[in-house]
């Protein structure tokens, strides 16, 4: 399975849900999934992530739709370029009444 992206590879998180709960999940450095988006690992190269999609391609029992998100480094783990993807990982923006 290739990354399929356009251009250059940017740094990136791999991110999926929970087929149970719907959850969003980060891909952590020892390839397991967590809730917990500041312990995803920062993918700066495509043939890891190439490893890490074609890892979870073969976890669909437990997870669904795996997909790579850009991302920058930052302190307290990768940030999401993308503002909706900040939002899907961290939670709404407005507190619950």
């Amino acid at each position: 399975m290739s990354v399929a992206r356009r251009g250059a590879f940017h740094p990136a998180i791999l991110t999926a849900n929970d087929l149970a709960s719907g959850v969003p999940l980060v891909w952590t450095s020892d390839g397991a999934w967590t809730r917990d988006p500041v312990l995803a690992h920062l993918f700066n190269d495509a043939t890891d992530a190439d490893a890490a999609m074609a890892q979870a391609a073969t976890q669909g029992t437990s997870i669904v739709a795996p997909y790579l998100i850009d991302a920058t480094p930052a302190p307290g783990g990768p940030r999401p370029t993308v503002f909706r993807e900040r939002i899907r990982l961290t939670g709404p923006t407005l507190a619950p009444n």
